[in-house]
């Protein structure tokens, strides 16, 4: 006699449902967290889901219902193999987008999948960080350009890391699968011919320098403030010497320095013992005085 285990109806109902929720589409993140941990359910209520998937990368799709079907739009962005009628192992080629759709027995459709595939940059980060210590630096991916964002604490730590994310994207570039170098051997029977791309037709990914420097550089000015005195004759101490004689009147003599020179000088008028006239050394006027 053959022992078999029972379910209740209740438990029955409940493990239905539990079923039921798993297969429920995911929203994007949790999709690409799946993604990167290896392993995507497809929901059986919402067919079209989108996957995120790194360069070089594989991750294993579980489908709700047999596959009979399977169509690549871009065979050479993404590879689906079926190991299972209902497990697919899907594999990032080259840095793109692309879609897959899954048919039943009876040619409907069993789910469609968005793939994006691009390069993993948590190595970069890991770099970054290990090599230029005290900075806050995010990597982002748009359209297979690297964008840096963050903080860096000098200007040269800000060179270095675009420098680094620069090598990041020239070396990944042999990886991409867009260029690559074939081996032939010629009909003539000569040597092994290299069939080399065109060097100058690559597609060169940018680098975008966001990074915002923490510790600006300052610049130190050193400012004397001299006084300028009012009277500019003092500083440049004119010298006022001379002689000579005019209508009867004979002067002469100098003053070193304007400071030392009297604010006027009065000379007698000849023929009148009560008129004298008054020369101011500055202005240079007569002014008679009664």
């Amino acid at each position: 006699m053959r022992k078999t285990n029972r379910v209740r109806p209740y438990s029955a109902r409940i493990a239905l449902l539990a079923g039921a929720l798993a297969t429920v589409s995911l929203p994007l993140a949790d999709m690409t967290a799946m993604a990167a941990a290896g392993i995507v359910k497809v929901g059986s209520q919402q067919r079209s889901q989108t996957i995120k998937l790194g360069l070089n990368k594989s991750v294993v799709l579980d489908l709700p219902q047999d596959a009979y079907d399977v169509l690549v739009s871009n065979p050479t962005i993404a590879d689906a193999v079926t190991r299972t009628s209902r497990r697919i192992y899907l594999f990032g080629k080259q840095v793109g987008q692309t879609n897959i759709f899954v048919f039943g027995q009876n040619g409907e459709q069993v789910a469609s999948i968005d793939v994006e595939i691009e390069r993993d940059v948590s190595g970069l980060s890991s770099q970054l960080k290990r090599l230029i210590p005290g900075s806050d630096i995010r990597v982002e991916l748009i359209n297979d350009n690297v964008v840096l964002t963050g903080t860096v604490q000098t200007p040269q730590d800000s060179a270095q890391a675009a420098k680094l994310a620069g090598l990041f994207v020239s070396g990944g570039e042999a990886t991409t699968g867009q260029y690559s170098t074939t081996a032939s051997a010629p009909t003539d029977g000569g040597g092994v011919a290299i069939n080399n791309p065109d060097w100058g037709g690559r597609r060169q990914s940018a680098i975008v320098n966001m990074l915002t420097i923490v510790g600006e550089d300052q610049v130190t000015l050193k400012v004397t403030v001299a006084e300028v005195s009012r009277s500019v004759m003092k500083q440049l101490g004119v010298n006022m010497t001379g002689s000579g004689v005019s209508n009867g009147i004979s002067y002469g003599g100098g003053f070193p320095r304007i400071s030392q020179a009297p604010l006027a000088t009065t000379f007698p008028i000849p023929g009148s013992a009560s008129r004298r006239a008054t020369f101011p050394p500055i202005c240079g006027r007569w002014n008679r005085q009664a």
